[in-house]
């Protein structure tokens, strides 16, 4: 949220050395407040040390009791100067409290691009994890106006501009799921795109589950090449180690010890080269595949100021702000995050002094 709006503490304590772990209580628990206990004294895991163990509670109604639900007057304040005046109008209008779960924008034909109609659909989807995390917080009047007015502005400025005439939102603020961006009204979700003639699901969940819905944007050549550039990366993660431990057992016969570090020397670069083609193959595949409408969409938020990250099935930028440029979504096992953005658009707003 806002840093105007985070002037009440919920907790205070003074962090020691040993730290403090948070362990949040999901489920509809109305009753917790926010209330700290007296600590507990608990043995440590070094031997001879003891820890102070605060037990306080951190529930998705507290969430939302510290969550700050915007104004249509505070959205408008908020909003980029040169916002055009029907994005503006727009999205005043989900902060003094939408109808129904579905917005749309007219925009007349200028010197940029025809008349164009966007609609934004607002998806059942929103609910879940406040409805099972909270007492009651109503959709359209409690969930929606708990995120940031800039996280609308961007989807909209940029989704007129890339030609999108419908697009599907799924989760905004909610309380008990996902990073702090989310919690703090920062986040947004897109699931689908339409326009140009284009109808996008952003899913490809199938290129590790073979079970899972593909969308069309992912080939079945493309997992194959995924499969050979993930053990060639393994292959040479594994030489690199070994070559490590080759040089740590390096002794005092120079002569012996030359020759096995020029040997997997060799071997390495071998294996960074196979690395390298398969990664290329792979780009290549992936990249063929991929909806223009997605990819366009994605470079206008990415230079958008409002936006500090975007997270999607096909790339991954932590940090639009920065010349580092954005990293393909490999899906992981060992990058929850990549998995967890295999079938959805997310963008983090750029708040000072928050992110």
């Amino acid at each position: 949220m806002h840093p105007a709006h985070r002037s009440n503490p919920v907790y205070a304590l003074e962090v020691g050395r040993g730290g403090v772990k948070i362990v949040e209580k999901k489920g509809r628990i109305g009753h917790e407040l926010a209330t700290r206990r007296a600590p507990v004294c608990r043995p440590g895991a070094t031997p001879g040390k003891r820890l102070q163990v605060y037990d306080a509670a951190l529930t998705g109604d507290i969430w939302m009791q510290i969550s700050h639900l915007y104004t249509s007057a505070e959205a408008d304040a908020l909003l980029p100067v040169d916002t055009a005046p029907a994005i503006r109008a727009a999205v005043r209008t989900i902060y003094t409290g939408l109808a129904r779960p579905e917005l749309s924008v007219k925009f007349a034909a200028s010197d940029t691009g025809p008349a164009l109609t966007l609609r934004v659909v607002f998806r059942d989807e929103m609910q879940g994890n406040v409805r099972d995390n909270t007492t009651h917080c109503p959709w359209l009047t409690g969930i929606l106006p708990r995120t940031h007015p800039c996280a609308f502005a961007a989807l909209l400025t940029e989704a007129r501009a890339a030609g999108v005439t419908a697009v599907a939102v799924t989760s905004g603020w909610r309380p008990s799921l996902g990073s702090i961006a989310h919690r703090a009204g920062l986040g947004l979700d897109i699931t689908y795109l339409e326009g140009g003639g284009q109808t996008v699901f952003l899913n490809r969940a199938s290129l590790t589950n073979g079970s899972a819905a593909g969308n069309g944007n992912v080939s079945a050549r493309e997992k194959v090449l995924w499969r050979e550039h993930q053990d060639a990366r393994a292959a040479l993660l594994e030489g690199e180690q070994r070559i490590r431990i080759a040089r740590n057992r390096a002794s005092g016969n120079e002569e012996q010890s030359a020759l096995e570090l020029g040997n997997a020397d060799a071997r390495i670069n071998s294996l960074r080269n196979q690395e390298d083609r398969a990664r290329r193959a792979w780009n290549a595949e992936r990249d063929l595949h991929e909806p223009g409408l997605i990819r366009t969409l994605r470079d206008l938020l990415g230079r958008n100021g409002s936006v500090k990250q975007l997270f999607d099935p096909w790339y991954m930028n932590a940090d639009t702000t920065d010349k580092i440029a954005a990293v393909p979504n490999e899906q992981r096992r060992s990058n929850p995050n990549e998995r967890l953005h295999n079938n959805h658009l997310y963008i983090t707003v750029r708040e000072p002094k928050i992110l």
